[in-house]
Order: structure tokens, then C-alpha cells, then sequence
């Protein structure tokens, strides 16, 4: 077992876009990621998926921040969009015209995977034939986690 980590200049976009590539490319791999905080529900020795109450942990913990950096605005419109459409696709189209094309595209999508991936668990939604797909139940628990609170 190893660790890697990264300094990288924010002042150098070039860099965090270098690292994330080269992170993507141990996932691709097939690495096996520990996770680096076990507060779900006990230690995970692989990419777990999570449903109902551990899927509400660990969203609460990445929205506060409280792992991590808190989820971007990005990232989380595009869970919410995706969530809104279950349990249909949400097309892949769509969602870049949500998000913005190229890099802003490919930082936010690429930056969510790795939010779930480094921690050992599977994404909260699949990769459809025409977009995203999450089940009903996931998306209640995203709905009721990252929807905004009208008051």
C-alpha cells in the first residue's frame, strides 16, 4: 500500500488538470482505493454501493465539507439534475448544456466520480445508453440532502 499525494499550484490550472488525469488513469486501472474516512458505516474494501442511510451520510458529509471540500456548485447541480429525471436517464447532452462544455464539463463530471471513487464506494448513479441513470430511492436521499431549502 502506497500514498500519493499532489502540491499543486492553483495559480497553474495545468497542474490540478495534469493530476487529475493521472488520478483518473489509477482508477481506470483498476486500483483498489481505501477509504480515507470510514465514518459510513465501517471500513470498505472495495467500491461499495451505498443505498438510503449511508448514501445520506456520506452526501451530508461532502455538502458541509466535512470530508473534502464541500461539493461545488457543479457538482451538485448535476446530482440534483440527474436525481430530478430518475428513474429516466438524464441525457448526456443535457447535462453539458447544465454544466458548460469542455474542461468545465470534464472537471465537474471527473471531480464527482472521484469524490465517490476515492473512497472506496461506486457512483450513485450509472452511465445509461443516453445518460445518467439513478434509481428512485437514490434520488429521494439526494433530493432531500443537496435540494435547496425554500423558506
Amino acid at each position: 500500500m502506497f500514498t500519493l499525494t499532489f502540491e499543486i499550484d492553483e495559480a497553474r490550472a495545468h497542474d490540478r488538470d495534469r493530476a487529475h488525469a493521472l488520478v483518473d488513469a489509477i482508477f481506470d486501472a483498476g486500483a483498489k482505493v481505501a477509504p480515507t474516512n470510514a465514518s459510513t458505516e465501517g471500513q470498505v474494501a472495495g467500491r461499495e454501493k451505498l443505498s438510503g442511510a449511508s448514501l445520506r451520510v456520506l452526501l451530508q458529509q461532502l455538502a458541509d465539507g466535512e470530508i473534502g471540500r464541500p461539493l461545488n456548485d457543479g457538482e451538485r447541480a448535476m446530482l440534483l439534475a440527474i436525481a430530478q429525471h430518475a428513474p429516466e436517464p438524464f441525457d448526456y447532452g443535457e447535462n453539458r448544456a447544465l454544466l458548460g462544455t469542455g474542461a468545465q464539463f470534464g472537471n465537474v463530471s471527473s471531480g464527482l466520480a472521484r469524490r465517490f471513487r476515492s473512497r472506496g464506494y461506486e457512483l450513485p448513479y450509472t452511465e445509461g445508453t443516453t445518460g445518467y441513470v439513478m434509481s428512485s430511492e437514490d434520488a429521494a436521499v439526494v433530493q432531500e440532502v443537496l435540494a435547496p431549502v425554500v423558506g
